[in-house]
């Protein structure tokens, strides 16, 4: 992903080798044609785009073309050494928005128990959440006890002053 400062380096895990020239094909129009509908600049940056939020080598991506019979989509091409969003003039400002959204906290319940971008911050957020559910608990039973406690402790005194006052 682009990092903070809009930078993206590519990870070292190995891209699987998925040719369709088909793609290429229809993306771009025939090589012999002279007028393009869209310009080479734009589709360039739009290949790179996707391939930026939709790495081949992600199982995620892999699972999802599979499953929308698109598996011929993903092809093989090198990334660059490093992006930067600088480096998009089509796509600058919504590679930006997701950009600012992956880097900001959850908002809600949900997206805390299904965010484990930071695996330590993650178990950190729940076992403090463990510990004060646990204290909760441990507190009421033991203000519940000493209730009880205090209860059996004055009806004792008062058999006692009872007896006391009998004999």
């Amino acid at each position: 992903m682009i990092k903070e400062a809009g930078s993206f380096t590519p990870p070292t895990k190995p891209m699987h080798k998925k040719h369709s020239s088909t793609t290429e094909h229809l993306i771009r129009g025939h090589p012999s044609s002279q007028a393009a509908l869209i310009p080479t600049t734009v589709i360039d940056e739009t290949i790179l785009s996707l391939r930026l939020l939709f790495p081949d080598w992600d199982p995620q991506t892999s699972k999802f073309l599979h499953k929308m019979n698109q598996a011929g989509l993903v092809e093989e091409h090198a990334y660059p050494d490093r992006l930067y969003l600088s480096d998009f003039h089509f796509w600058r400002d919504r590679l930006s928005e997701i950009c600012f959204e992956y880097q900001s906290p959850p908002s809600k319940w949900r997206q805390i128990w299904a965010d484990r971008r930071n695996r330590l911050q993650w178990y950190t957020f729940w076992l403090a959440i463990a510990i004060f559910v646990l204290t909760v608990v441990f507190g009421l039973i033991s203000s519940v006890a000493a209730v009880l406690q205090t209860i059996y402790a004055y009806q004792s005194l008062k058999l006692a002053r009872d007896a006391v006052g009998m004999s």
